[in-house]
């Protein structure tokens, strides 16, 4: 499977920056698919740059585990598999649910404001969803993002951060590629707005709990997607 070639894009320029930026989203919105060979040519077609900075982007989002390179064959999306999803839910488990202790700990009135904000942009996001479906799921992921990373973003780790940014990141290409079933709205919002209610009462013992489940959430939806889809499966593919 090769990635599909486009029209470059006249706003682009030739910076590695700029092209990683746009190589990333594509690869999160399934537009460069998973499993898919990275041609140099193709894809320097498709975003108006020289062969040397595109390697040299592609090459920067292989630490982010959106991209593989294997010997002698050049540059390959990384293919989604249900082990690294398991994986993934884990390390959300174990990671963000310690820097959501840390921040309950440590996090002023700021931070509360910023959790209460980003709910609100979360729940407006439910309240008046975009009529087109993949707009409307981006816009979900970032400001669903944007929230999940207040809960934690008092934790005083840099590190850690970073570490759950990329976390999150790579869930989401699982969400948006697969179109894993969403759950009913008000189920969402109301997962969420006990999340809020734990962080503000400063309830790191029952956040932790409700954050273990919330995380569990996409390995169910994932098998349910599944089950009704098999075909999805061709997507989970390392061949």
């Amino acid at each position: 499977m090769d990635a599909a070639i486009a029209e470059p894009d006249p706003k682009l320029g030739g910076a590695p920056a700029s092209v990683r930026e746009r190589v990333r989203s594509d690869i999160l919105a399934g537009v460069l698919e998973p499993n898919s060979r990275l041609r140099i040519r193709s894809l320097s077609a498709r975003y108006g740059v020289g062969g040397s900075p595109l390697r040299e982007a592609l090459s920067r989002l292989v630490p982010e585990g959106l991209i593989t390179i294997e010997q002698n064959r050049g540059f390959r999306v990384t293919p989604l598999s249900i082990e690294e999803l398991r994986e993934i839910t884990e390390m959300r488990q174990i990671l963000e649910v310690e820097a959501f202790c840390r921040s309950v700990e440590r996090g002023d009135d700021n931070w509360e404001g910023r959790v209460v904000a980003a709910f609100h942009q979360l729940a407006k996001c439910l309240r008046q969803p975009l009529s087109d479906p993949l707009a409307q799921r981006l816009r979900w992921e970032e400001r669903h993002r944007g929230f999940h990373r207040s809960l934690i973003d008092a934790c005083g780790n840099s590190k850690l951060l970073h570490a759950a940014d990329q976390l999150y990141q790579n869930l989401a290409r699982y969400r948006v590629v697969l179109q894993i079933n969403d759950l009913p709205t008000e189920r969402l919002r109301r997962i969420h707005e006990e999340l809020l209610e734990h962080a503000i009462d400063r309830d790191a013992q029952a956040g932790s709990a409700a954050l273990r489940r919330h995380f569990e959430v996409n390995l169910d939806q994932l098998r349910e997607t599944l089950g009704q889809n098999p075909q999805l499966f061709e997507a989970l593919a390392e061949v």
